[in-house]
C-alpha cells in the first residue's frame, strides 16, 4: 500500500471514521521506539504523538496480514540462497539442504503473518533477521536429525512448523526496543544485562498475541517464542524456568541459537571455528539438553574440514 502524509488532526479524524493506519516508519522518542510500524494506530496512539512530532506524519493504510507474492518469493529466495551460500552449510548434504528448502517453500506461502514480520525484520534489523533465519535453519536441521534418531524415524510436521515460526518470531521483539539495542552485538547486550534486550521474549510474545486476529498460532508456537531464551539450569530469561518447565522445542531452538551466535562471532570479536564453538557448547551443556548438543555436533561435523 502506498504511503500517505497526513497532519495529526487529519489522521485523528480518519481513525475516528474507522480507517486503519500503521506508521510508515517507527516513531522514536528519547531514543526509544514509542510506536512501532507493527501497530494499527488507535486514538490513544495519536494522542501520544501529539506534541512530539511536527508537520506531516507518514502512514500506510492497514491491510490484514496479507502480503504480495513478490515479497513471499523474495523471502523464499533469500532463505534458499542462505542455505546454498552461507559458510555454515557449505558441506551440508544435498538431500538435507533440499528438505529444508522444501519446508520454507511450503511454509511461507501459507503464513502471511510470518512473512510480513520477516519483511519488517529484514528492513529494520537486518543482522537480527539473519540470525533468526540461521537459527531457523539450524534448528530444523537438528530437529529433523533428532526425530530420526529418537522418534523412531517418524517426522512430526507440526513440530517442524512450531520450530521454524518460533525461531524467527522469537526476535520480533527487537523492533520494540531501541536503535542502540538493535545495533549492538548480542554478546555485548548480554554482558551489560541490557534491560531492553532482556525484555525481547516478552515483547515478541506481546506483539504476536496482540495480532491474534491476523493468525492462528497455537499455544505451542507461542511457547517457543517466549521460552526459547530459557535455559535448562534456570539461568535463562524472562522467567528463569528450568528444564522440565521448558517446552522441549523451545530448548532446542535456544541451543541452536547459541550455536549460531557463537560460530558467527556475535558473542565475541570475530567468528569462531567449529571445534572451538562445540567446546564452548559442551561446556555449557547444563544449560541445554545434552542430546541436542550431541546432534548439533553430529550434523555440523563437516565444518571441521573447513578449519
Amino acid at each position: 500500500m502506498a504511503e500517505v502524509e497526513l497532519t495529526l488532526d487529519e489522521l485523528r479524524a480518519q481513525v475516528r471514521e474507522g480507517k486503519e493506519f500503521t506508521l510508515a516508519e517507527s516513531f522514536y522518542f528519547n531514543n526509544t521506539i514509542l510506536i512501532g510500524t507493527e501497530r494499527v494506530l488507535s486514538g490513544k496512539d495519536i494522542d501520544r504523538l501529539d506534541g512530539k512530532c511536527g508537520g506531516l506524519i507518514r502512514v500506510k493504510e492497514f491491510r490484514a496480514a496479507v502480503v504480495e507474492d513478490t515479497l513471499v518469493n523474495q523471502l523464499i529466495k533469500f532463505c534458499v540462497q542462505v542455505l546454498k551460500e552461507h559458510k555454515d552449510y557449505s558441506g551440508l548434504h544435498a538431500e538435507k539442504r533440499k528438505a529444508i528448502e522444501n519446508k520454507f517453500n511450503n511454509l511461507l506461502p501459507v503464513h502471511d503473518y510470518l512473512t510480513l514480520r520477516m519483511g519488517q525484520m529484514r528492513k529494520n534489523a537486518p543482522r537480527i533477521f539473519m540470525h533468526s533465519i540461521n537459527t531457523a535453519i539450524k534448528s530444523i536441521l537438528v530437529d529433523n536429525a533428532w526425530q530420526i534418531k529418537y522418534n523412531n524415524g517418524m517426522m512430526n510436521s507440526i513440530r517442524s512448523e512450531e520450530i521454524i515460526v518460533g525461531s524467527i518470531l522469537r526476535n520480533i521483539g527487537f523492533l520494540k526496543t531501541s536503535k542502540e539495542t538493535v545495533a549492538q552485538k548480542i554478546g555485548d547486550l548480554r554482558n551489560e544485562r541490557d534491560p531492553l534486550y532482556l525484555k525481547v521474549p516478552e515483547l515478541s510474545l506481546e506483539i504476536v498475541q496482540n495480532d491474534s486476529d491476523k493468525h492462528e498460532y497455537t499455544p505451542e508456537i507461542l511457547r517457543v517464542i517466549h521460552e526459547s531464551f530459557e535455559s535448562a539450569d534456570g539461568s535463562g530469561f524472562p522467567q528463569g524456568l528450568k528444564k522440565n518447565d521448558i517446552y522441549p522445542p523451545a530448548l532446542l531452538v535456544n541451543a541452536c541459537a547459541e550455536f549460531d551466535l557463537t560460530i558467527s562471532g556475535e558473542l565475541s570479536q570475530s567468528p569462531r571455528k567449529f571445534s572451538e564453538t562445540m567446546r564452548r557448547l559442551i561446556s555449557l551443556s547444563v544449560k541445554f539438553d545434552k542430546e541436542f548438543i550431541s546432534v548439533i555436533n553430529d550434523e555440523f561435523r563437516y565444518l571441521l574440514s573447513k578449519e
